[in-house]
């Protein structure tokens, strides 16, 4: 259980509802009733937070600008945000106990997971597992359906990438597979827009230059970060965690056999490096060398590096420290780094997306300015 290091406590926010659950009730010393209390007692605290953000929305009022008032709502909303997730998140705990009492064992966690091999390549030649006979074929459905079971999560985000996943098709034509054009699931992924291409389940096939045939069932949910660009000019890929919405970020450095660069693989929600690194590894063949360098970020140090510059052309362990707002950035050899090197050092822009109003809110600041307004002499 990923521990917090101020506090000593407990770090609920990296880790699923469901690994909550095992160490309360299986590790932490609690007797059973003792974790029921403790559960309901942090779902009910987090009712009423989310109940006293409901009601603490900000109002346009006589006197109030335009720039003040947006992040005023600004402020809200990321309350209000986080006020659900921890809602969701503690129901998860409790609800993770009634799919136990079904016959449904809590997922482990999350982290532990396997990332899905990508297209090969010919500088990685990767292994693959060659296809079963027809008669032996993996209904791919089934298994996403079983796998998904096996990993039960619940909130808001979960459900989500769920949606995603059955708007994805499974089965397309090698020909579609080539041009991209099948039908891929989207979601939003705290505020990233992310493109399902695999579904965690869902069996990969394809035909190497060998022409041996070869499958791979996708451990985690597969896709890529619209609005990026790789080294390769293609969008950046991620790897999902069972619950996107906990844990970290961490970025794989994928090298090539000779141990040049490749490209980014981005291990998205997981709560610690370790798992990141199995979850990334255990879906490749024994032996496998396209691990390179493994970073972990926060969540706002990896959008930060996003929205650094359009096209990320090196490995994500050389770029510069994550800029901090009215500080010099520093290179991890101590030297300054210029503003203007975009590429290397990310802006420090705010991550906040712009707050918009309501219909009945510009209503209100029209009339405002109009009562406040004077006429000319």
């Amino acid at each position: 259980m990923p521990i917090n290091e101020d506090t000593g406590e407990p770090d609920y926010a990296r880790a699923t509802p469901e690994r909550t659950r095992e160490f309360l009730y299986n590790e932490s010393g609690l007797e059973a009733d003792e974790a029921d209390a403790y559960v309901e007692n942090n779902a009910e605290q987090a009712r009423e937070e989310l109940d006293k953000a409901k009601n603490s929305k900000p109002k346009m009022e006589k006197g109030k600008t335009l720039t003040q008032f947006l992040s005023e709502k600004a402020a809200w909303q990321q309350q209000m945000d986080e006020a659900q997730r921890n809602v969701d998140y503690w129901e998860g705990v409790k609800n993770a106990g009634q799919e136990t009492a079904q016959g449904m064992a809590p997922a482990q966690d999350s982290t532990n997971g396997a990332a899905p091999v990508d297209a090969m390549t010919d500088a990685q030649n990767m292994g693959q597992t060659a296809a079963p006979a027809a008669g032996n074929a993996v209904d791919a459905g089934e298994q996403r359906a079983s796998l998904r079971r096996k990993s039960y999560v619940m909130g808001e985000q979960a459900a989500a990438v769920a949606k995603a996943e059955e708007e994805t098709n499974v089965e397309p034509t090698e020909a579609q597979k080539k041009a991209g054009n099948y039908k891929k699931g989207h979601l939003k992924i705290d505020g990233f827009d992310v493109s399902i291409e695999q579904p965690k389940g869902s069996v990969r096939r394809g035909t190497d230059a060998s022409g041996r045939q070869w499958e791979q069932t996708m451990n985690n949910t597969y896709g890529y970060i619209r609005g990026t660009e790789g080294v390769d000019g293609d969008h950046i890929d991620v790897f999902l965690s069972d619950d996107p919405s906990h844990g970290d970020v961490f970025v794989v450095d994928q090298v090539n056999k000779d141990g040049t660069f490749d490209e980014h693989k981005v291990m998205y929600g997981f709560a610690d490096e370790e798992s990141a690194r199995q979850a990334y590894l255990s879906n490749y063949e024994e032996g496998w060398t396209g691990l390179g360098a493994i970073t972990h970020v926060t969540k706002d140090e990896f959008r930060k590096w996003v929205n650094s510059s359009r096209r990320k052309t090196k490995p994500f362990a050389e770029y510069k420290n994550v800029k901090v707002e009215g500080a010099p950035t520093l290179s991890q050899d101590g030297d300054k780094v210029d503003d203007q090197d975009m590429d290397a050092a990310p802006s420090g822009e705010s991550t906040q997306e712009t707050p918009t109003l309501t219909h009945q809110e510009a209503i209100s600041l029209i009339s405002q300015m109009e009562e406040q307004a004077h006429v000319a002499p």
